[in-house]
C-alpha cells in the first residue's frame, strides 16, 4: 500500500455524494470497486463514518461557496 489509491478513494467520497452513499450502504462493494487492497480496506472499515460525512459536507459547502450557490 502506498496510500495513493486510498487517498483517491477518500477524495472521491468527499467530492461525490453518490460514491459516499454507496460506501455508507455497501462499504465492501464500494471498496472492491475501487480496487482497494486488504490493508486499505481495513483502514476504511475503522474509519470514523460521522467524521467522513462531516468532511464531505464541509467540502461540499466550500465548493458551493466558490460557485456562489448552496449544495
Amino acid at each position: 500500500m502506498n496510500g495513493t489509491r486510498l487517498e483517491a478513494f477518500l477524495a472521491r467520497l468527499y467530492a461525490d455524494r453518490e460514491a459516499l452513499n454507496l460506501f455508507l450502504r455497501a462499504p465492501e462493494d464500494a471498496m472492491r470497486e475501487a480496487g482497494l487492497d486488504e490493508i486499505e480496506c481495513a483502514a476504511m472499515r475503522s474509519a470514523d463514518v460521522v467524521g467522513l460525512r462531516m468532511a464531505a459536507r464541509s467540502y461540499a459547502n466550500k465548493r458551493a461557496g466558490r460557485a456562489g450557490k448552496h449544495p
